[in-house]
């Protein structure tokens, strides 16, 4: 009884290649950034990205992956329109 109950509360595990492949893209453009064109644009001996920056960047993509995918994004298209508006507020608040 209480195995069928989770399992209607929780929808099967699918991934979203767009989504996953938007996370993936932001990280390689964020990586790229860092380390191609940051040093060409500092004085040399300058910091490009701050550790605080870095801590930022890779908390934002967690967010970004939490607030997308699975099971928050099965839920939120299928059932629960607050949890849609959920996915809005994190992308828009926490994410920047």
């Amino acid at each position: 009884m209480m195995a069928d109950m989770f399992a209607s509360a929780f929808p099967s595990f699918t991934p979203h290649w767009e989504v996953w492949g938007l996370i993936f893209a932001i990280a390689a453009g964020g990586l790229y950034v860092a380390r191609v064109i940051g040093p060409m644009v500092v004085e040399s001996g300058t910091e490009v990205v701050s550790r605080r920056q870095v801590i930022s960047f890779w908390a934002a993509l967690a967010f970004m992956v939490a607030a997308s995918t699975w099971p928050l994004h099965d839920i939120a298209e299928q059932r629960l329109y607050s949890g849609h508006m959920f996915q809005h507020l994190v992308l828009t608040m926490v994410v920047p």
